[in-house]
């Protein structure tokens, strides 16, 4: 029996068996493995969607999120100027942004730059009213917005500008408001910065 085995083992039928052993053990291992730690990727093993040379992508088209990066690791480096939204021109349509809550203050609204500065003869406010003073500017034009605010006193308690809309290319106005219950006078010699933006 051992003489009739031995006569039937050749080279080609141990190392076929010998390969159905491999590919069956092997297979089965690689099929199983799962990465756990970045340690067990070495670097310029796994490509994007774009892979340098003849390499082929490893990450699933869509696959990745915000979740997946972490805060602060992209750069204007990163980010592929065509495919953002608006074509890559920064002028252009872009969708979906939002501004950080704080980030826009009187610095970014005044962004326009000074007019200069304007002053009126005493007047009276009414309690609980508004009072409009139009003055000539030929700097201001249609549609900007003036943004006015006391030079150095302040107007007091209760008292406010208003933000206002050139409707008259070279005319300007300033409203003033009054919240409480009483009539306010300002003084002669009260200046009031003045701010365009458009």
């Amino acid at each position: 029996m051992r003489h009739r085995i031995r006569s039937h083992l050749t080279y080609a039928n141990v190392m076929s068996t010998l390969a159905v052993f491999l590919v069956l053990g092997g297979g089965t291992a690689l099929a199983s493995y799962v990465i756990s730690s970045n340690r067990q990727v070495g670097p310029g093993t796994i490509s994007g969607h774009h892979p340098p040379g003849d390499m082929h992508p490893n990450i699933i088209v869509g696959s990745v999120g915000s979740r997946d990066i972490a805060d602060n690791t992209l750069t204007g480096a990163d980010i592929e100027e065509s495919k953002v939204n608006g074509g890559g021109d920064v002028s252009g349509s872009v969708a979906n942004l939002q501004l950080k809550t704080g980030s826009v203050g009187l610095d970014e609204l005044r962004s326009g730059g000074p007019l200069g500065d304007i002053s009126f003869f005493e007047f009276s406010v009414p309690a609980n009213d508004c009072v409009t003073k139009t003055f000539a500017d030929d700097q201001a034009d249609l549609g900007e917005v003036l943004l006015p605010q006391p030079e150095s006193s302040d107007l007091g308690s209760g008292m406010y500008l208003r933000p206002t809309v050139v409707a008259h290319p070279g005319q300007a106005v300033l409203e003033l408001c009054n919240s409480t219950g009483s009539a306010v006078t300002i003084p002669f010699g009260t200046f009031f910065d003045l701010r365009l933006i458009g």
